[in-house]
């Protein structure tokens, strides 16, 4: 831990402060945001983040902002995101945040971060329309489950008509 907070930045920038969970988590308390200096630190690192409650040390309160900032962030490469992402260990019920880069939306559908319901499938269709089958493909069981006619889009079902799904599965959608 850093008794002199304000060379944080440089020390970030420097690439002499080895890449831990416990750096990463101090320096984005210290500014209460994931800045240019922390994302690029984290996208230097070969290391294996791992942010969960056991390895870490850290709880769940001091783990859910960094999360939420982290889930925002399109500037953190690809595979620290997603090591992030699962580590940190929490999930959307209801999902409704705007401007996620499509490759980091498959991180989240992928690893369940977001789960299907009336209202997420509805912003997903809204916001995210080229990630919608691979969300509705994820959780496809889901998906027929809560289908009603109100919630029903004859676009979606000519889709999922042609995937290789068993028939069971989509005569249950006709």
């Amino acid at each position: 831990y850093l008794k002199d907070q304000s060379i944080w930045e440089a020390l970030l920038q420097s690439g002499v402060l080895l890449c831990s969970e416990e750096n990463i988590m101090d320096y984005f308390h210290y500014k209460g945001e994931l800045d240019e200096s922390l994302v690029d630190y984290i996208n230097k690192t070969s290391k294996q983040l791992d942010f969960s409650e056991k390895n870490s040390g850290f709880s769940k309160e001091q783990r859910e902002p960094l999360f939420n900032k982290m889930v925002k962030c399109n500037d953190l490469a690809n595979a620290q995101y997603a090591q992030m992402v699962v580590t940190l260990g929490f999930h959307y019920g209801k999902f409704s945040i705007p401007g996620i880069q499509e490759s980091k939306m498959i991180i989240l559908i992928d690893n369940k971060i977001i789960k299907m319901n009336v209202e997420t499938l509805g912003f997903v269709r809204d916001e995210y329309p080229k990630v919608l089958y691979h969300f509705i493909r994820k959780y496809l069981d889901e998906y027929i489950g809560m289908m009603t006619d109100d919630l029903f889009a004859q676009s979606e079902l000519i889709e999922i008509l042609e995937w290789d799904i068993p028939d069971s599965l989509k005569l249950s959608l006709l």
